[in-house]
């Protein structure tokens, strides 16, 4: 098992988070109302095991400077795709999460990235759709991110496209539904009957498939940290699998974001 050079991330506390609207399944179907003490508890639990990861870097947004209009701008993965110092912003699909993309854009400049966009009027959500594998772009489409989108991200970032059509709806990031264990290999999970062509992916990576009731856990919503797993709690097979490769796993209870149909992936963005 290789060290994964994943080891810098983008992370924000969920001071404004809360479900004001639905934009996909998860926000239409939940039962119970989001408990913000608890999804602000789960928050703290899952940085602080971030934390204890040896050579991570955690950095978090101000969130007195986060627009408090934004809920969503907990999930980080979405503000775009950083390679080699180099980010590409999203175009968020769904007019809701449109304030968060000039507040992103100033943390990148201010920090130094370089930054790039594509044509506005293109959908493409970052981190939540795609990711650097080698020197591809492994990416899903079909939901929130456009085909043609994807294709430009892939010739900004000087990557091959690798680009597969999502299926079902509950699963409408590609983070929501691979999670890639080592990015020199390919080597993962995924659930497959989220793609329209399963087998296509597991021509070009190294996939263990997960079953629905894993893949409802959000357990393909897991970060990954060189030889630390931080995966979604309920899972056991997939813990097993992990451990079983040699991986230090580590359970955190995700419940109160599931509610608006994110996990662990998706709070983090990783930065190099």
């Amino acid at each position: 098992m290789k060290d994964s050079n994943r080891k810098k991330v983008l992370m924000c506390a969920p001071i404004h988070y809360d479900i004001k609207y639905s934009i996909n399944p998860w926000m239409k179907d939940y039962d119970e109302p989001l408990n913000k003490e608890l999804a602000l508890a789960q928050w703290l639990r899952f940085y602080s095991t971030i934390e204890r990861i040896n050579d991570v870097t955690i950095e978090v947004l101000d969130t007195a400077k986060t627009p408090n209009n934004c809920p969503d701008i907990v999930f980080t993965a979405n503000a775009g795709i950083v390679h080699n110092n180099k980010v590409i912003l999203s175009n968020f699909k769904h007019p809701e999460r449109h304030c968060e993309k000039p507040f992103y854009r100033k943390w990148f400049e201010d920090k130094g990235y370089e930054v790039d966009e594509i044509l506005e009027s293109l959908y493409f959500e970052g981190g939540g759709d795609c990711i650097v594998v080698g020197d591809k772009l492994v990416a899903g489409y079909g939901f929130r991110s456009e085909h043609i989108a994807l294709e430009l991200v892939a010739e900004k970032l000087d990557l091959e496209l690798h680009a597969f059509k999502l299926a079902d709806p509950r699963f409408y990031h590609l983070d929501t539904c691979l999670s890639i264990l080592d990015p020199e290999t390919g080597s993962g999970f995924f659930y497959p009957k989220a793609f329209e062509d399963p087998k296509a992916l597991k021509k070009i990576l190294k996939l263990k498939s997960v079953s629905k009731r894993d893949a409802m856990k959000f357990c393909c919503n897991s970060v990954v940290l060189g030889d630390n797993v931080v995966i979604p709690a309920g899972s056991k097979k997939i813990l097993e699998f992990l451990r079983e490769k040699g991986y230090n796993v580590f359970e955190v209870e995700m419940s109160e974001f599931i509610k608006s149909g994110g996990a662990a992936q998706c709070l983090v963005l990783y930065l190099n």
